[in-house]
């Protein structure tokens, strides 16, 4: 009876040759040593004809299970291959390979990879032509369990010797360790949860390392599955092709198989190519961290509308990720009898995608029609959104705050994406004296995340909308969290690029798990902060009555309240006091003088400017995304800048302290050194005096406003640019080149003009005046549209 299989590179063997090798396949090998001579030897022969190394997958019966042809590449392979079930094969499995010319028996990285899937007892390598004297060398080796060392070699010697050891008696012999690595990853598995092996790459900070990977960490954990292993490699330059280098892959590889990982996560999104290429290398399943995060919101997905928006991001992610092989990328029959090109299967599946995507875009079209209509409905009252990085505690802090109004809690678990859906509840703040007070409304949104896929913020749009509806935001940390800094940066950068312009006031929780260093750190981001712990109930009555008449109404002055012992006013101020009335400046006014602090120490604007053009740029807060490559831009263009006498200044709300560690990050990442000064304008007093104020904005979010300022302190022109919009600062110098052209000459400058471009002669001047004063010539197009070049060049 035939018993094993021929499988490999047999494409191509001669009849003879593959006829010598189903032979070597009925061989049976004895149960009390580890093969037979005779048949490694023939093996051997049919190697050196081949050229190729030929391996032996022999059961515990000493039957032949397998012959492979070639090297071992792809573990898939071999277990389509196998016959028997992995409960028959057990771990009684022996490897038996003949190297061919190979120099060295030792297992290459690809092929230590597959051995320790087939999961082997032993495996037994030798070359194909004996030494001198007739012995035939060979080594044995056996999982090592080790980490970088997959199989030890246990005994190298003559290969008679090798192959009369008992395999039983080897495998008592061998240890824990071996034992350990051979074991199936199904046994390793916690509780029937996947193992996954994390793979990242990290930065030259060893701290910013680890805060990455440990998210890595709770992401893989909130998809319910177990990290069991990191593999992280440092580079200067990312592979477009694999992202990380082939010998840190071959590392992570074999790191999979000693664990026991099923499935490898990447700390970044892959394209299509990286990710088919990482799976080729790794013979692993591939899941990025879009992936993971479109995983995980889609186990939370309780409500309809949240599983329809799931849905939606998800096939927006893998709609160019989609890929087929073998019959998916046959034909279809078409035309008539079936005889034209028809169209392959892979067409088809993204054809169906395609409609299926439509079909939710308008679905998800109606349910913000519906949120909107319900949000209407709720205009009589003031309306407060939770904000934050996920984790940070939103829902534990909704559930604190609505207690006493007898609502059902919302979920509130130790997990990242525990909430999904935007909930909602009616918060009484109460009154002096123990009388009724405001009432408002608190909003619960999802949790925000640092390279949050696109997909998801576009599915999800209708869910944030939630946030830019509210008429303030409550941006909850976590102070127990180290990184709490840069998740508030992540979020307000997240904001920025919504598009919410209402003000923001900081709530740091869990101050009783903090150090005390981590509060004074917040207080000096944020000195209007509030402190609390959601689940001790710390902070929460002051932070009632901090929102008392927060924020203030658009246009109204501060809000007048009493203490609960209505003894007159509260023991703290507003902390966001109405603003000045904003000065409506129009072209040509005289800008307002000022004196506010900046990373560089006070600046006085009058003075700094001088005899200077001033460009004067404000953000809406630190570290958003692109207000940073514009300060960067900016100090790239110092030498145009002192070509036309222009000073640069901007602005931002945060402090001068938080201005440096910016400019720290700006100067790394874009190879330039930003020298110009930036307010620190906490007060608000630049951006009363200018108008950067947003008409919603009463906290300390500007508008992203340019002035140009001419020498004589007159506004030459005014910008404001929306949050998603970077600043084209190449036009801004345009527009100055015009408007320093145009002071002294009577031209003025058509539609598209650069310098050096031809101008238009002002109406004022008749054309013989314009001959005269243009020597260069005057073209006259109409009588109205007369061209002259450029009177300066």
């Amino acid at each position: 009876m035939r018993q094993g299989v021929l499988s490999g590179r047999t494409v191509g063997l001669r009849p003879a040759q593959r006829r010598r090798l189903e032979q070597l396949c009925h061989r049976r090998h004895p149960e009390d040593g580890v093969a037979e001579l005779l048949c490694l030897q023939r093996l051997a022969a049919e190697s050196r004809e081949l050229n190729l190394p030929l391996t032996l997958v022999v059961d515990g019966r000493g039957l032949c299970r397998l012959l492979w042809v070639g090297p071992l590449e792809q573990s898939g392979q071999l277990l389509e291959k196998l016959p028997g079930s992995q409960r028959r094969q057990g771990r009684a499995l022996r490897l038996l390979t003949c190297c061919g010319r190979a120099r060295h028996l030792d297992p290459g990285n690809q092929e230590g990879v597959v051995g320790l899937d087939l999961q082997p007892q032993l495996w037994l390598r030798y070359g194909d032509q004996a030494e001198a004297g007739g012995h035939w060398k060979g080594a044995l080796f056996v999982p090592s369990g080790q980490q970088g060392q997959p199989w030890s070699s246990e005994q190298l010697g003559e290969l008679g010797a090798l192959c009369a050891i008992d395999p039983g008696l080897w495998a008592l012999s061998t240890g824990e360790a071996s034992s350990t690595a051979a074991e199936p990853a199904t046994v390793r598995s916690t509780g029937g949860q996947e193992r996954v092996l994390l793979l990242a790459l990290t930065p030259g900070d060893r701290a910013a390392a680890q805060r990455l990977i440990g998210e890595l960490e709770g992401l893989v954990r909130s998809a319910g599955a177990l990290p069991v292993g990191v593999v992280e490699q440092r580079r200067s330059q990312v592979s477009p092709h694999t992202v990380w280098g082939e010998g840190k892959l071959a590392e992570a590889a074999l790191e999979a198989r000693r664990l026991g990982a099923s499935l490898v996560v990447t700390d970044r999104e892959l394209s299509p190519l990286q990710a088919r290429n990482l799976e080729r290398l790794l013979d692993l399943p591939i899941s990025d961290r879009s992936e993971l995060i479109l995983d995980i919101f889609a186990q939370r997905a309780a409500s309809a509308a949240g599983r329809l928006q799931v849905e939606l991001a998800q096939l927006r992610y893998r709609l160019p990720r989609l890929s087929g092989r073998g019959r998916s990328l046959s034909r279809q029959g078409g035309g008539i009898g079936t005889r034209g090109p028809g169209e392959t299967q892979l067409e088809k599946d993204r054809r169906a995608i395609a409609r299926r995507i439509e079909r939710l875009q308008r679905d998800v079209r109606q349910l913000e029609a519906h949120r909107a209509r319900l949000r209407s409905g709720r205009q009589a009252l003031k309306r407060l959104a939770l904000v934050g990085y996920t984790n940070a505690g939103k829902s534990s802090l909704l559930n604190a705050l609505t207690r006493a109004e007898g609502t059902e809690p919302v979920l509130a678990a130790d997990k990242l994406f525990a909430t999904l859906d935007p909930t909602t509840r009616r918060l009484g703040l109460g009154g002096a004296g123990g009388l009724p007070g405001e009432t408002l409304l608190l909003t619960d949104t999802v949790g925000f995340i640092r390279e949050l896929p696109p997909a998801l913020m576009e599915a999800f749009r209708s869910t944030l909308e939630e946030t830019l509806d509210a008429d303030g935001l409550l941006l909850l940390v976590d102070l127990s969290d180290p990184a709490w800094p840069e998740q508030r940066r992540t979020v307000l950068a997240i904001l920025e690029a919504l598009g919410a312009a209402m003000p923001h006031r900081l709530v740091a929780n869990q101050i009783d798990r903090c150090a005390a260093t981590e509060i004074e750190r917040a207080q000096a981001l944020e000195p209007d902060a509030l402190f609390v712990s959601a689940t001790e109930g710390l902070g929460l009555q002051r932070l009632k009555e901090a929102l008392r008449g927060w924020p203030p109404p658009v246009g109204g002055g501060a809000v007048a309240a009493s203490n609960a012992t209505g003894e007159g006013a509260l023991p703290f101020p507003s902390p966001h006091p109405a603003p000045l009335p904003a000065m409506a400046l129009q072209l040509g006014d005289t800008v307002p003088d000022f004196t506010q602090e900046s990373q560089l120490g006070p600046i006085h604007f009058y003075d700094y400017a001088g005899e200077s053009w001033v460009v004067l740029f404000s953000h809406p807060a630190d570290y958003t995304p692109v207000c940073t490559t514009e300060l960067g831009e900016v100090s790239r263009l110092r030498p145009e800048w002192e070509k036309r006498n222009v000073k640069t200044i901007a602005l931002s709300v945060d402090s001068a302290e938080s201005h440096k560690g910016w400019i720290g990050d700006i100067n790394e990442t874009q190879s330039t050194s930003v020298d110009y000064p930036i307010l620190a304008d906490a007060d608000k007093t630049v951006s009363n005096l200018y108008g950067m104020i947003h008409p919603k904005a009463l906290n300390n979010l500007t508008v992203r406003s340019v002035f140009i300022i001419d020498p004589n302190k007159k506004l030459r022109l005014q910008i404001t640019y929306p949050a998603s919009t970077g600043r084209n600062f190449d036009e801004i110098l345009r527009v100055i080149d015009s408007l320093q052209l145009t002071d002294y000459h009577q031209v003025a400058t058509p539609v598209n003009w650069k310098d050096g471009e031809d101008c238009v002669v002002v109406p004022s001047i008749s054309t013989e005046e314009a001959r005269v004063k243009f020597p260069k010539g005057v073209t006259e197009v109409k009588p109205y549209l007369r061209m002259t070049p450029q009177p300066n060049k």
